[in-house]
């Protein structure tokens, strides 16, 4: 298998998610989505990644929309969208 520097970018994103840096690895996994947005090899696992990251730091709002950018070929659509409903439930039954 041939490394490029796209996969290094994203295993530094998980790197990051793994040593519990997830503001950096949040960031991280912005700017990798942003860079590869046509063709990347690694979106549909980068935006699980952001998704679960901006859940951690209590950002669920944003974790809805990272989401919603689910991919036409995504694998993952159906636990996306459960997600989606999960994440939107918890922000509705927030007290304000």
């Amino acid at each position: 298998m041939l490394f490029r520097s796209e996969d290094a970018f994203y295993w530094s994103c998980l790197c990051k998610v793994d040593s519990n840096q997830l503001e950096s690895a949040a960031q991280m996994l912005s700017d990798y989505m942003k860079r590869y947005l046509r063709g990347g090899r690694w979106l549909i696992g980068a935006r699980q990644a952001l998704a679960e990251c901006q859940i951690a730091l209590h950002q669920n709002a944003e974790a809805i929309e990272t989401l919603k950018m689910s991919l036409p070929d995504d694998p993952a659509r159906a636990s996306t969208s459960v997600q989606i409903k999960w994440l939107s439930g918890l922000s509705a039954a927030k007290p304000e």
